[in-house]
């Protein structure tokens, strides 16, 4: 490798933003599809359009959905490329803004990486002009406000769509061998994948919003990109390229052994899930709201031990030992809400299971929505879930390590709900939100009431559900958790509303 070097890097906008855009799941997967390829098939051939050879002229440091970092042994090819690119991608994908970074490589590969990340960061809070001006007269796409410049057929009739309905569209044919094989590899044969959320669900079933991304990530970042200055320049690139590599290949085999268990025997079958966003540590998918928390569930367990053995593979030094959690974030809905204010919501449970456990170990959150709105969960906490007196949650929850409260109990108290009296139970919850004495009382003639049952089926519910209310509160036979102060906490809410969000599938 030559002495200078040139680093180039691009990062696509608010991939999960232009992702939801427009609300139709046909939409939504021509647009994974569209941001999957970008690194790989359009970078590459727009590279070759300009004259550029791999090894040649430029080296690949990562490639990820939505973003690369190459290495230019000639700054005016790295120019000419930032250049040519804003109107290829505004051929390629209509409304997808990118920023992108070209600097010398000075004091080592690690500390040019980091300084072209913050300028990245500056220049996503510039907004980006949309040319050409439309006109007061010019038609425009209802869903999205901007100028049509063609039809979809969503139903019976066409509807005017703006250039970026028209370039997802036409990448849906080609999304079953993208995306989707990249995660689910062997497992994916001609099976079929939905297009459509009626596909999925029914009027009355609950769709899941997944997001889940790994914790300290920015800080092991850190930790690597310092360590590099030490190296010399070809030694930094192959490790970060090592880095980058180990962090997809983690989260592509945890999410492939979590869904593993949905994909269907047969090799025809219509499978129940399907992926937005898989690149480096973050994943969004839409599934069955019944499937959701198992796939949540396998994939923290799993994303720990493939981290781990996938930092092991790469044999750096900083990196051996180490390993990541993560957080996840659900938001549970009817097909018809906006998936835009879902996917906010979701990232919202995301973030405060993060910030609540303060990113140690992996955790989750979750929301089932009843309204016609959706606002972040800090809000929906505070107007709903909190009393002058008491917490109507347990969130967030842990997946693996010793902290409490653990999702596993909580599954356990969900499914030993199923034996009990529902009517009295949902009196308990009803009364949660009006005088904690009320809620405690009401709790203890449940109890009282279903010790005084004899037969072996009465009991044996009673054991479960006592054991798993004991495990996760202050027991025995208590309705709540200490918190921080006067304040205390109960879990029988969140388990009710995890029977409701999952048609008691659990």
């Amino acid at each position: 490798m030559p002495d200078n070097a040139y680093l180039y890097t691009l990062a696509a906008k608010s991939l999960q933003s232009y992702i939801l855009h427009g609300d139709k799941l046909r939409l939504m997967v021509g647009a994974s599809e569209l941001i999957e390829e970008l690194p790989q098939g359009f970078l590459s051939e727009l590279l070759s359009g300009c004259g550029f050879g791999k090894d040649k002229h430029y080296t690949v440091l990562s490639r990820a959905a939505g973003s690369a970092r190459l290495l230019f042994f000639d700054e005016a090819f790295a120019h000419i490329l930032a250049r040519v690119l804003p109107l290829a991608i505004s051929r390629y994908a209509p409304g997808l803004d990118v920023v992108q970074d070209v600097r010398m490589v000075e004091g080592g590969l690690g500390a040019t990486l980091s300084a072209a990340e913050r300028q990245l960061s500056v220049r996503r809070n510039l907004p980006a002009p949309a040319y050409p001006v439309a006109g007061p007269l010019v038609d425009r796409a209802p869903r999205s406000g901007f100028p049509a410049v063609g039809t979809l057929t969503y139903g019976a009739d066409p509807e005017p769509a703006d250039a970026a309905m028209l370039a997802k569209a036409g990448k849906i044919g080609q999304a079953h061998s993208g995306l989707l094989k990249k995660m689910l590899g062997d497992l994916l044969e001609e099976r079929k994948s939905p297009t459509n959320l009626e596909e999925l669900v029914s009027e009355r079933e609950y769709l899941a919003l997944l997001h889940a991304d790994a914790n300290g990530l920015g800080q092991l970042v850190m930790t690597f990109l310092n360590q590099l200055s030490d190296c010399s320049l070809d030694d930094a690139a192959k490790q970060y390229t090592s880095f980058s590599t180990a962090v997809a290949t983690a989260t592509v085999n945890a999410l492939r052994e979590a869904l593993a268990p949905l994909v269907p025997m047969e090799s025809t079958g219509m499978l129940p899930f399907r992926p937005l966003v898989c690149a480096g540590d973050d994943i969004t998918l839409i599934l069955r709201g019944q499937d959701a928390v198992g796939v949540v569930e396998r994939y923290l367990e799993a994303f720990e031990r493939t981290s781990a053995e996938a930092f092991t593979a790469t044999k750096v030094a900083c990196l051996t030992g180490q390993h990541l959690t993560a957080a996840a974030g659900v938001a549970f809905i009817h097909k018809n809400f906006p998936f835009a204010q879902a996917y906010a919501l979701c990232e919202s449970l995301c973030k405060y299971a993060k910030n609540t456990t303060g990113r140690e170990g992996s955790s989750f959150a979750f929301w089932r929505v009843t309204s016609t709105m959706a606002d972040e969960f800090t809000t929906i906490l505070d107007r709903e879930l909190i009393t002058p007196h008491a917490c109507l949650t347990r969130m967030p929850y842990r997946v693996g390590g010793q902290a409490d409260p653990q999702l596993a109990d909580l599954l356990t108290l969900a499914r030993a709900m199923k034996t009990m009296p529902r009517g009295s139970l949902r009196g308990v919850i009803t009364a949660l939100y009006e005088n904690q004495t009320a809620a405690e009382q009401a709790y203890a003639r449940i109890l009282d009431v279903a010790s005084a049952r004899s037969t072996p089926r009465c009991q044996a519910a009673l054991k479960a559900f006592t054991a798993a209310m004991d495990t996760l509160t202050s027991g025995p036979s208590s309705l709540w958790m200490k918190r921080e102060g006067n304040i205390v906490s109960t879990p029988l809410y969140d388990a009710s509303e995890l029977l409701a969000a999952t048609n008691n599938a659990l």
